[in-house]
């Protein structure tokens, strides 16, 4: 998931934001102890729904090859809470699946 070290600026923004919400997703659990059930909820619908949307602005802006890789990447690369929760794949499916909706021979 890093591919703004790989390819730095030439990123778009919005697959940046993508990248960095992936991040977040990734990292959501790391203080989990610390974390009440309800907090845990909040941040898994919290941090999934923003890489959906992350996902869904980048193919907005013309950028669904883009998206496709970062979300393809993330899922070759599950954070280790996925395996006590579905939502880290069902995000990456949903992701996919809005960007795969985009036809790319009629991008720019």
């Amino acid at each position: 998931m890093a591919a703004s070290s790989a390819w730095g600026a030439v990123l778009p923004p919005t697959v940046r934001t993508l990248e960095q919400s992936l991040v977040s997703a990734f990292h959501a659990f790391d203080l989990i102890d610390l974390m009440t059930m309800s907090h845990r909820v909040r941040v898994v619908d919290e941090v999934t729904g923003a890489v959906v949307e992350a996902a869904f602005a980048a193919t907005r802006a013309g950028h669904s090859r883009w998206a496709c890789m970062v979300l393809r990447a993330a899922a070759d690369r599950p954070p280790t809470w996925s395996s006590l929760c579905t939502r880290w794949d069902q995000m990456i499916a949903e992701g996919l699946d809005g960007v795969n909706t985009v036809d790319w021979a009629d991008r720019p």
